[in-house]
């Protein structure tokens, strides 16, 4: 292999590392954000005391 096309290799092996780093910090926010409003709900879901006190069962 000459040197113009193992720098051409590197440098597409960098910028495909950079896309895949790109990708997965995204990812990571997008996930950080469901997860944030799934708490809030949970939160707001739970704040009425009368939920769950009582269960009825028939058989």
């Amino acid at each position: 292999m000459d040197v113009a096309a193992a720098s051409i290799s590197n440098s597409l092996t960098s910028v495909k590392q950079e896309v895949s780093i790109s990708l997965l910090k995204k990812s990571m926010d997008v996930n950080k954000d469901i997860a944030s409003q799934l708490i809030t709900k949970v939160l707001e879901g739970s704040l009425d005391p009368n939920l769950g006190k009582q269960l009825d069962i028939r058989v």
